[in-house]
């Protein structure tokens, strides 16, 4: 009985140990600025991977990956509601259109854009996106990779916003962000 209580003791102080040094998040490292409750991962496309410790998101539905790594001053909440606009608005994967037609997903997107505090006030839900995606990256919230895989060797390029939307919707973006 003693060295279970013993060993109970240990993972307690080791659990709150990991919590204190950060390598568990406790919740008070969550993002009070994001406009997300209840992001899951199970509302993700099936083949996203969440790497919390590397802050790190990865979407592989093939040999190639779209990753997504959080800023230093980002949470990892917040990088995953980042993430959730990026595939569902501007990820050109085929495999995401029965993704983003479901009513739960589409729901999650709409209350993202409408909880969000910021001054990206858009004529259509894309803008509005757009306008809080190019503001991440540019205040280095969010970096945006594509990787793939050749030979069993993992290259990783770096990929841009601006590649990924249409050259009127870039300026846009930028322009509500100045």
């Amino acid at each position: 009985m003693s060295g279970y209580c013993f060993r109970l003791f240990f993972c307690i102080v080791l659990l709150g140990s990991a919590v204190a040094f950060g390598a568990i998040p406790s919740d008070r490292s969550k993002s009070s600025s994001s406009a997300v409750t209840g992001l899951n991962e199970s509302i993700y496309p099936e083949v996203s991977r969440f790497d919390p410790s590397k802050r790190v998101i990865t979407f592989c539905p093939d040999n190639t990956c779209d990753k997504f790594t959080a800023g230093a001053s980002t949470s990892f909440v917040d990088l995953k509601t980042l993430s959730f606009l990026y595939l569902y608005f501007f990820s050109d994967y085929y495999v995401l259109q029965e993704w983003r037609s479901r009513v739960d997903v589409r729901s999650k997107v709409e209350e993202i854009l409408k909880g969000a505090k910021d001054g990206c006030v858009r004529e259509t839900a894309r803008a509005r996106a757009a306008c809080l995606l190019v503001r991440a990256e540019r205040l280095g919230q969010m970096k945006l990779a594509m990787t793939r895989f050749d030979e069993n060797r993992e290259v990783v390029t770096r990929t841009h916003l601006k590649s990924r939307m249409t050259a009127e919707e870039f300026v846009r973006a930028k322009q509500a962000n100045n």
